[in-house]
């Protein structure tokens, strides 16, 4: 007996299967509607993004910006004290001293299902690329 998961991959590696000879077959057949699929793909991927993959990206760039931050405390900790000293003395003023101001919340209406839709629809890149 098989287990379950091994069916659930195989159902999913037909279904990508079938997806990439349909779109070849459209590519070759229509390439005038294939620009279109793959644009309304693009935004349809934007607008309603896969929750599993969104959190698989923040987990990677905080992988990434954590290594860079271990990294950068590993050169300051091999650093000098003449080294780190001349270090912050490059770092401008201004900068330093630098202080966040966080502005008042705008106020927005509340929109209706249709609109939050065509809302997201036209705010993302590939649905101004594809007007």
């Amino acid at each position: 007996m098989k287990s379950s998961r091994a069916q659930t991959d195989t159902v999913f590696d037909k279904y990508e299967a079938k997806k990439e000879a349909f779109e070849d077959n459209l590519e070759t057949k229509n390439p005038k509607l294939f620009g279109y699929y793959s644009k309304l793909k693009d935004v349809w991927a934007e607008t309603f993004p896969d929750p599993d993959k969104k959190m698989a990206d923040r987990m990677k760039a905080r992988k990434k910006a954590a290594k860079q931050q271990r990294e950068l405390e590993e050169k300051q900790e091999q650093m000098t004290p003449e080294e780190i000293e001349e270090m912050e003395k490059s770092i401008p003023e201004w900068k330093r001293n630098a202080i966040v101001m966080t502005g008042e919340e705008v106020k927005e209406e509340k929109k209706g299902v249709f609109g939050k839709i065509k809302g997201k629809l036209t705010s993302t890149e590939a649905a101004k690329n594809f007007q």
